[in-house]
């Protein structure tokens, strides 16, 4: 047995600078993806910043709440006639942001700042990203169906996709 020392008072529980990256970009992807509307854009900057402000300081409510008027800004710039394919690509980002967001405030209390947790937060990322994809694709399908005079199979569809997203974040 090994005894190992913790000096519990220097533990830094911050988020990595990795996670801070992993969830900007993503952010400022759903902000561009807004593009369209010039106040949907200005929302979305804002949020981008409280999503920032959120994981430097280890807040999940700020991350949250970033998330959330981003994600309005997205379907703000989407009833604004904004093209789908940029409101899908928006939305997937806001969902890839905020659990970027999330999951570094969680490695960071648990493994701490100085860790090197690069890989974990890029994989786990990557897998956000993935099921947003396949979610955002579903959802374009469902959308080309519905407008094929089936809407009974878009809404089947978009249903699917959003229990399928729901089923893998939380798998």
């Amino acid at each position: 047995m090994v005894a190992v020392n913790v000096d519990y008072e220097t533990f830094d529980d911050s988020p990595s600078p990795t996670g801070l990256v992993l969830t900007v970009v993503p952010a400022a992807v759903a902000a561009l993806a807004s593009a369209s509307f010039l106040p949907a854009v200005a929302v979305a900057l804002l949020a981008v910043l409280v999503l920032t402000v959120g994981v430097r300081n280890a807040s999940r409510s700020l991350v949250t709440l970033g998330a959330v008027v981003l994600f309005g800004a997205v379907l703000v710039a989407g009833a604004s006639d904004a093209p789908l394919p940029f409101v899908l690509v928006g939305a997937g980002a806001t969902v890839v942001a905020w659990d970027a967001g999330t999951n570094a405030i969680t490695v960071g209390r648990q493994l701490g700042a100085v860790a090197e947790t690069r890989r974990l937060q890029l994989v786990h990322s990557l897998a956000t990203t993935g099921v947003a994809a396949v979610v955002g694709t579903v959802g374009y399908g469902a959308f080309r169906l519905a407008t094929g005079g089936q809407p009974t199979a878009g809404v089947a569809l978009l249903l699917l996709a959003v229990l399928l997203f729901s089923y893998l974040l939380d798998g």
